[in-house]
């Protein structure tokens, strides 16, 4: 617990002092030009053109600029909510080059990585429609050019608060404010972390082994798969080590590999993102406006995993 608070907090309280910090000095303005063209096409206000940004880097940094801007007024929730999702975006390029290649070709082989490759590639593609026609149908461009003036109403205001301070004075009063949050954030997302590993060390996630058995059996899969996906909710890198045992030893076919990852993630993606998402995102957001984002993320993910599992069964 220690290690994942660790790795954690400290880029929450970064992202909470530096976002607040360049804000209120003006210069985030002019990172906007980076991201205007997916925001804008999406109706979203320009401000959100540096959240994205700031995903590339960090999801959670992201997700707390976004924050700060929700809280000052900036944004509305409907533009937050999309806004939220965008920021995780960048995740599926990146994945791509620091997952997906070195580590789960290798790992599943070229067809088996290929299919779960393109699954979560597919799953940020219909996020993105979403955002995009979401954002087209539910904001409009009433919204965006609203937030167009209050990117600029903020941009005059940083700027003459910079003006009347020294750097040094800002530096402090900004460090103050955002310790205060980021003290609710911490202690927030401590309960939450300790509850959900509190529950994982007692075996509550064990009834995994009882739902998967009876499911591995209905499609023809062989009992030997069932303990690999269970282990996949509490560790996906262990799970996926043991279905590419159990490919290299011929024990299972690459179309049951297939079929017995995709199928779990019905079970499994729900729990993995209780478990590393939700804090997280409740903890920033609150717990009405961060669930309905994790939800809507799951929704995703699982509905790429219908659509490949329907191909992959019809094509055999």
């Amino acid at each position: 617990m220690a290690e994942l608070l660790l790795r954690v907090l400290p880029v929450t309280f970064v992202a909470l002092f530096g976002t607040e910090l360049l804000v209120q000095l003006g210069m985030m303005k002019k990172l906007e030009c980076l991201g205007r063209p997916l925001t804008r096409i999406s109706c979203l206000p320009p401000v959100t053109a540096m959240t994205f940004l700031a995903g590339i880097g960090s999801v959670v940094a992201a997700n707390t600029m976004l924050a700060a801007y929700h809280n000052d007024g900036m944004i509305e929730d409907r533009e937050l909510i999309l806004s939220s999702l965008l920021n995780s975006v960048p995740i599926y390029l990146k994945e791509l080059l620091t997952y997906h290649f070195p580590v789960l070709f290798p790992l599943l082989g070229p067809w088996v990585g290929t299919i779960y490759f393109m699954t979560f590639r597919l799953a940020g593609f219909i996020k993105l429609v979403f955002i995009i026609l979401g954002g087209r149908w539910l904001l409009g461009k009433k919204s965006r050019q609203r937030g167009e003036e209050a990117s600029e109403c903020a941009k005059t205001a940083a700027v003459g608060g910079s003006e009347r301070k020294s750097i040094t004075v800002l530096i402090r009063s900004t460090f103050r404010s955002q310790l205060r949050l980021f003290a609710r954030i911490a202690s927030y997302y401590t309960v939450v972390t300790l509850i959900v590993l509190l529950c994982m060390e007692l075996g509550l996630f064990k009834w995994m082994d009882s739902l998967m058995g009876p499911m591995a059996r209905g499609l023809g899969l062989p009992s030997s798969v069932v303990a690999p996906l269970s282990a996949y909710v509490v560790n996906p890198m262990v799970g996926l080590t043991s279905i590419a045992a159990l490919l290299r030893s011929r024990e299972i076919t690459e179309y049951q590999a297939i079929v017995a990852l995709l199928v779990a993630g019905f079970l499994m993606l729900p729990v993995i993102y209780a478990r590393s998402m939700l804090p997280k995102y409740v903890v920033i957001f609150g717990a009405r406006l961060g669930s309905l984002i994790v939800t809507l993320s799951v929704g995703f993910t699982l509905l790429s995993r219908a659509i490949m599992l329907v191909a992959v069964v019809i094509t055999g």
